[in-house]
């Protein structure tokens, strides 16, 4: 008997075009599709029914602030173009903030520069077949083996396998020659720029840059910066030896007068999961959304008024709708920018142990970090900074303690958020995790010039 029924994915309409489309396809439905039916099939494929065939529609959400803002620093990128010729110092998203990066380069004694257009190439290459259909000939250990290497070839971007050549071409074309490149994230989804950047390896010194940070998540990219560059800046102190610990790029809200809101900061990740990392992946999402909900029944109704949520970008889980449903839409605010959610906050929670949580320290505003441990492992480097925010209760894992310390405070939070223990556990995170610094661009231009 039939036993499996399946939507036949027509290969071609679902091969990415890049990187980029790449980890677009992998959090859709089609895609996950494919690889569960191609493993079945191997396995039960005399018990498979086909039901029909179809086509991938790519429906591309564009952000148009950020097309917008983009366009802009082109524009101001070719303008500086013309009074640059060459910079020793080259940055490539390299995630500071704008005054930081003008104030950075100029410490530099040369002119900011984006490289926006410099790395933009339009690839006009279609899927060969044939070459789709070749297999690497390699000693198979186990069934995952062969599986892997029977489908690599039908999964690779387009950019990678027949527009390889063209890529090529056109990044040879580039003559930059800096001493120094710096980025926070194109080396994962530039495609151009990081074949450009393995084409710079041993002539250039390379530095990766954490984009982001709080406490670095476990098995974040296996070392993959480590291996890729010369040296990686780190926002968490560490002893590796090519971890360099160095103020956040990011400018830092800080706030003087207090809102009124308890301000929670929800979290959201894919429906799929697609690479291992210690943070709440694929259904484990809802499990952190139902802690935020426990949390919120346990809480005086006084502060529950105040309640307010932000949820997370919609990543397939649509939590802000779940919270709509949950507590109503007056509690779910997805209108006011993320500067103006803090600046009306009172109290503010978190719900995971990354960038948010640095910037909401950052405020001055009292701030605690609910989060489920089991799901967010941290670098052991972290363990004992942890321990100590845990035990001046800026940590906590259980909701009811949470909201027996939120219910106790809420009136006078500065009884606790500004006793000696607390102020002193809050300067160890910012000394160890996040040390956004007054001359922070000293310990930069050091660093840099020393290369």
């Amino acid at each position: 008997d039939k036993f499996f029924s399946f939507v036949e994915i027509i290969q071609d309409q679902i091969i990415p075009d890049d990187f980029n489309d790449f980890i677009e396809i992998l959090q859709t439905d089609d895609w996950n599709h494919q690889i569960y039916q191609r493993i079945i099939n191997k396995n039960y494929n005399k018990r498979v029914d086909i039901l029909k065939q179809l086509k991938r529609q790519k429906n591309r959400i564009k952000n148009y602030k950020i097309i917008s803002k983009e366009r802009i620093l082109n524009i101001i990128d070719n303008f500086l173009k013309l009074f640059n010729s060459e910079n020793a110092y080259f940055f490539h998203d390299s995630y500071f903030s704008l005054n930081k990066f003008i104030k950075l380069n100029f410490s530099l004694f040369q002119i900011p520069r984006f490289y926006s257009n410099d790395f933009s190439f339009n690839l006009n290459a279609s899927v060969n077949k044939a070459l789709r259909l070749k297999k690497i000939n390699y000693n198979n250990q186990n069934a995952f083996e062969e599986f892997f290497l029977n489908n690599m070839f039908k999964d690779i971007p387009i950019q990678y396998l027949e527009g390889f050549s063209k890529t090529k071409q056109f990044i040879d074309k580039i003559s930059y020659n800096p001493k120094v490149i710096l980025t926070a994230n194109s080396y994962w989804g530039k495609d151009v720029f990081k074949f450009w950047l393995a084409k710079r390896k041993n002539i250039s010194k390379i530095v990766t840059v954490e984009h982001g940070g709080s406490f670095p998540p476990l098995f974040h990219s296996f070392h993959h910066e480590e291996d890729i560059s010369d040296f990686y800046i780190y926002w968490f102190q560490s002893n590796k030896f090519n971890r360099i610990h160095l103020p956040p790029q990011k400018s830092f809200l800080k706030i003087n007068k207090r809102g009124n809101n308890c301000s929670y900061i929800g979290f959201e990740s894919t429906r799929f999961f697609y690479r291992i990392i210690a943070t709440p992946i694929t259904s484990s999402v809802l499990e952190t959304f139902d802690q935020s909900i426990d949390l919120y029944n346990l809480l005086d109704p006084n502060i529950q008024k105040k309640f307010k949520i932000r949820p997370y970008p919609n990543m397939g889980w649509e939590t802000s709708l779940r919270y709509k449903d949950e507590l109503g839409e007056d509690k779910v605010d997805t209108k006011s920018s993320f500067k103006n959610f803090l600046i009306n906050s009172k109290w503010i929670i978190c719900s995971y142990s990354m960038t948010t949580f640095s910037e909401a320290m950052s405020t001055g505003t009292p701030t605690i970090l609910l989060y489920m441990p089991e799901h967010n492992e941290t670098i052991e480097e972290t363990q004992e900074l942890i321990k100590i925010l845990k035990e001046v209760k800026i940590i906590f894992s259980d909701p009811n303690k949470a909201a027996k310390h939120l219910n106790k405070h809420w009136l006078n939070p500065n009884i606790w958020w500004e006793s000696q223990e607390v102020i002193k556990a809050r300067k160890l995170f910012f000394k160890m995790a996040c040390n956004d610094k007054k001359n922070w661009h000293i310990d930069w231009v050091n660093f840099l010039k020393s290369l």
